[in-house]
């Protein structure tokens, strides 16, 4: 599996996660 690949897989799983974030908690996280 090339990295380009591995690497859109985590960005993609990062941005999911920070949107769940957002969407479930009343203030927005510190990053």
């Amino acid at each position: 599996m090339p990295k380009e690949s591995i690497r859109r897989v985590v960005e993609v799983c990062f941005i999911q996660s920070v949107s769940s974030c957002y969407l479930y908690s009343p203030a927005p996280p510190d990053y």
